[in-house]
């Protein structure tokens, strides 16, 4: 959850992820882990920019006209980067956990990683994953797990040094949308230098995915799960009737909106191709 001095301003942002295994390995979305970087490296550029100034203002054989001439040199951070980042992984919201390396598929929008300190005492059942060679057709009725319509607004305590969160954030209400599938998605990357040795792939689901299920489990009725959700793709209906009671005659333009899954095969050829344990269903 990020914080920037330079325009006071601090949020917080919401995604899922999945526990593979005992051993602290997770599955999200490839963009969820590049903004957590991001803001990681933003958070770098800020405290060496304040180490600088710092380390300026501390030098006495500067004068004061010197002082301000080097401290404009190196400038500030632009408005939209972080000075402040924090991480809660919510498999445990007393310990502070990282995730120090992430692998990644960013074509199929997949990143996996290993929770450092993580105790498998705090997860009681582990998933199976859907065996992608076995029955994987339209037509299932699937549902979509994850944290929308719900705000983190966290505080910064400057004299602490840390993030402020508020009580009634915690537990984050869990929402469950249904969508069947409809369709599979092969990926292709043209231009990609080294394809993985497994399918790129994607399907879709009936009903969108929502802000806060990124990175959650896609599952059916037996909770094994077929994939991972991604982004929500609008489609175009071709029908534009009127607005009503309009006297400018404006069009209500119609879209179809559709959930965008990771498939099993890409998640399970990722963790087969680093090594990673996981569950595979029997059907």
């Amino acid at each position: 959850m990020p914080q920037s001095n330079w325009t006071t301003t601090c949020f917080g942002k919401i995604g899922s992820f999945i526990v593979l295994n005992k051993d602290g390995w997770i599955a999200t979305c490839q963009h969820i882990a590049t903004e957590i970087g991001n803001a990681i490296q933003s958070e770098a550029r800020a405290k060496a920019i304040e180490a600088q100034k710092a380390a300026i203002n501390a030098d006495g054989a500067l004068s004061n006209k010197e002082k301000q001439k080097q401290i404009n040199a190196i400038g500030n951070l632009r408005n939209n980067e972080i000075d402040r980042v924090a991480v809660t992984w919510g498999v445990n919201l007393t310990t502070r956990l990282q995730v120090p390396q992430y692998h990644g598929v960013p074509v199929v929008d997949l990143a996996i990683g290993k929770l450092d300190k993580f105790d498998p005492t705090w997860v009681a059942e582990y998933p199976v994953l859907k065996d992608p060679a076995k029955d994987f057709e339209p037509g299932v009725n699937l549902c979509k797990l994850g944290y929308p319509f719900h705000d983190i607004a966290p505080a910064w305590d400057a004299a602490k040094d840390v993030f402020e969160l508020p009580k009634e954030a915690f537990p984050i209400p869990q929402f469950i949308i249904d969508g069947i599938l409809t369709r599979l998605i092969n990926v292709v990357a043209p231009n990609m230098a080294a394809p993985p040795p497994f399918p790129m792939q994607l399907f879709e689901t009936s009903t969108p995915g929502l802000q806060g299920q990124s990175g959650g489990p896609v599952f059916d009725k037996n909770g094994t799960v077929w994939g991972i959700q991604s982004h929500t793709a609008h489609y175009p209906l071709g029908f534009n009737p009127p607005v009503p009671k309009s006297s400018k005659g404006e069009k209500e333009y119609q879209f179809l909106n559709v959930g965008r899954c990771v498939h099993t095969s890409s998640i399970i050829g990722l963790l087969k191709q680093v090594g990673v344990q996981h569950d595979v269903s029997a059907y």
